[in-house]
């Protein structure tokens, strides 16, 4: 059993959670980088974590602001279902509308994630689960009994749908779904705010 270890990153203006997880050698798999990708280099280095793979929740540019650079530096791949693929090449528009003034350098290529989808990186077993709803293209993922949600649950209860790509009913439609698949003792890890058990969420 593969000991999983989290350092969480918050940054930017909306006070985003990017995530290092790591195994206990190290490797890691950074999830939703939104912004100052030195600061992110400087994490990974003070805790000597070699990265080894991008994943993003979804296409907003608060999550997926440092990916291209992490890219770029690591030359490591990045994956983004590919319903966000056109949320994620307009970062920069949506940026400006938020009055981000940090220019996002877009990832040069980018794997797809598929429902039910199994990857093992880093030593670690992940399952990807599509949730649209918030964006059409985005995916919370588990591993073994921790699951990164994004903002398709944040706060113990349902991300925005107000925003590009957002669907009230297919949001809510998703997360019942997800709660069906995940084990009930299951720790969630959020966009925005702390983490919070799945057990406690409502809607």
């Amino acid at each position: 059993e593969v000991v999983v270890k989290i350092e969480l990153f918050k940054n930017g203006p909306l006070k985003q959670n990017c995530y290092l997880v790591s195994s206990s050698r190290g490797e890691t798999i950074v999830i939703d980088p939104g912004s100052d990708a030195p600061g992110i280099f400087r994490t990974l280095a003070r805790l000597s974590l070699e990265p080894l793979a991008i994943i993003c929740t979804h296409g907003h540019f608060d999550h997926i602001g440092a990916a291209g650079e992490l890219q770029s530096q690591f030359r490591i791949p990045f994956y983004l279902n590919k319903g966000d693929h056109d949320l994620m090449r307009r970062a920069n528009l949506y940026a400006l509308v938020f009055k981000s003034r940090e220019h996002i350098k877009i990832p040069e290529e980018c794997n797809d994630l598929i429902d039910g989808e199994v990857l093992e990186i880093a030593r670690m077993r992940l399952t990807v689960f599509t949730t649209p709803g918030h964006t059409s293209g985005s995916i919370c993922i588990s591993i073994g009994d921790l699951l990164f949600t994004g903002d398709t649950i944040v706060r113990a209860k349902p991300g925005r749908f107000d925003l590009p790509g957002g669907n009230q009913t297919i949001l809510e439609n998703s997360i019942r779904s997800l709660v069906n698949k995940v084990p009930v003792e299951a720790m969630c890890y959020p966009g925005h705010g702390d983490p919070f058990e799945i057990s406690s969420l409502q809607f």
